[in-house]
């Protein structure tokens, strides 16, 4: 998960060699554009907040949300699992309100491997939330899925097939959320490394010449 950090600021100036620039009064400013960071600049700019989301990359994330997928896994139960099956539909609907309009969430299934013992504790969880899930043995994890090497395989290994698993489209999703904010009048500030935040005076500095000040 990416650290994103807000504050309502009442102005915010771009420096460069020493010639200022206000971009808007009361802005929230959101810093990191990972997947936290942008979902929470497209409800704030959702919400009418003026929105500024600042990130250190240039056309996708590298960092905390870097990588083409995300698992979902649904063998929990409590305030997980009731986490996981809202995330599912939130997911859905923000695949449907994209305006990239690309698809978010695949069904992928997930094969899980460990000991007998691990096995055994995941079956029970997956019973309990009255998901079916598959045990395997050796050959038969060869059998249903040829890609995996045989000679990784042996015919004692336990596995756990969950054909409910979804995968979510990582940078497509950060690329929905941050569209959603511009769509809503957020401004977007992309190679921009924050390497301090002065509280106090309430200035952002980057790692450029050109630095954020945020002064009240």
């Amino acid at each position: 998960m990416s650290r994103s950090k807000t504050k309502t600021l009442k102005k915010i100036y771009i420096t460069n060699d020493s010639k200022e620039k206000v971009i808007e009064n009361n802005r929230t400013i959101v810093i990191g554009a990972g997947i936290i960071g942008a979902a929470c600049a497209a409800a704030l700019a959702r919400k009418g907040e003026n929105v500024t989301l600042i990130d250190g990359s240039c056309s996708q994330s590298i960092r905390s949300s870097y990588g083409d997928t995300r698992g979902i896994q649904f063998g929990y139960n409590g305030i997980k699992g009731k986490l996981i099956t809202r995330a599912e539909k939130l997911w859905n609907k923000l695949e449907k309100e994209s305006p990239i309009h690309k698809k978010l969430l695949y069904d992928s299934g997930n094969l899980y491997f460990g000991n007998l013992n691990d096995i055994e504790q995941l079956m029970s969880m997956y019973n309990e939330t009255n998901r079916y899930v598959e045990k395997l043995k050796g050959n038969n994890i060869e059998s249903i899925f040829p890609q995996i090497k045989a000679h990784s395989i042996s015919k004692n290994m336990t596995a756990l097939y969950d054909s409910t698993a979804k995968a979510v489209d990582a940078q497509a999703a950060i690329n929905s959320f941050i569209n959603i904010a511009k769509e809503n009048g957020a401004i977007y500030i992309q190679e921009e490394n924050v390497i301090e935040i002065d509280r106090k005076k309430q200035i952002v500095i980057t790692a450029k010449k050109d630095h954020l000040n945020i002064q009240n």
